[in-house]
């Protein structure tokens, strides 16, 4: 089930992915918003709290969980966290999701009909193949710098072999598109620095999130994008906000 969550959670929402991994004796389930515009701690919150509710739901079991990961800082109301999932959370990590035990893995769905599953799981792929035929080279590109921007593996290279292509083949086809890599990935990252300012992020985190070595690096690179430091954009912000 969490394999067919991971595969099809486009048809939800476009720029939602999750990933579902298992590792050792542990298992997890990873959000990722592949939309510069609409990256958010609210969301991480949303589908990590949906997905611990769909797993006692579906198994009838009291899942307990090793711990949750988020990407983002403690917005202040940690102990909520905690007393919600009822496992240590921890915030500035690579990522946001849920880890438990691989012994859950075996749990059946209360609720599962073979025949029912058959019918869904075709006609889910049919809508995917037309959504992924749909959508543009670069929402594709920017989608998958969006992801590797926080390892520091935002390259050309690394992009072209996610989307099965060579270096050469990505770079033309983005040209026939009027764009190049750089750009993308200059304006990938000009998107979220706005939108983690606008969520009162830590430098430094922000710094780690958009693949910078360290603040100084992403402040100096902001000041080149926007003609102000970070500080001076919030508190224009702010100001513009109170008027």
């Amino acid at each position: 089930a969490l394999r067919h969550w991971s595969r099809f959670a486009p048809l939800v929402c476009e720029t939602d992915r999750f990933e579902f991994r298992q590792w050792d004796r542990q298992a997890g389930m990873f959000y990722i918003n592949t939309s510069p515009a609409h990256h958010n701690r609210w969301m991480a919150e949303h589908y990590t709290v949906q997905c611990f509710h769909y797993l006692k739901k579906f198994t009838g079991k009291n899942i307990k969980l090793l711990e949750v990961r988020y990407a983002h800082s403690d917005p202040g109301y940690s102990a909520r966290y905690e007393k919600l999932f009822k496992t240590s959370v921890l915030f500035n990590q690579a990522e946001s999701g849920l880890v438990f035990h691989r012994k859950y893995l075996n749990s059946k769905i209360r609720s599962a009909n073979v025949y029912m599953h058959r019918y869904m799981e075709n006609r889910a792929q049919m809508l995917l193949d037309q959504l992924q035929i749909d959508a543009s080279l670069v929402d594709r590109v920017q989608s998958q710098i969006v992801q590797l921007l926080p390892a520091g593996k935002a390259t050309v290279d690394e992009v072209a072999s996610r989307m099965f292509l060579d270096r050469r083949t990505l770079q033309r086809r983005l040209k026939e598109e009027q764009f190049t890599f750089r750009q993308l990935l200059e304006e990938t990252r000009k998107t979220l620095a706005l939108s983690y300012l606008d969520e009162r992020m830590r430098l430094n985190e922000i710094a780690r999130l958009l693949g910078f070595s360290d603040a100084s690096a992403f402040q100096h690179a902001f000041r080149s994008w926007f003609g102000k430091s970070p500080g001076q954009f919030r508190a224009y912000a702010a100001d513009k906000e109170q008027r």
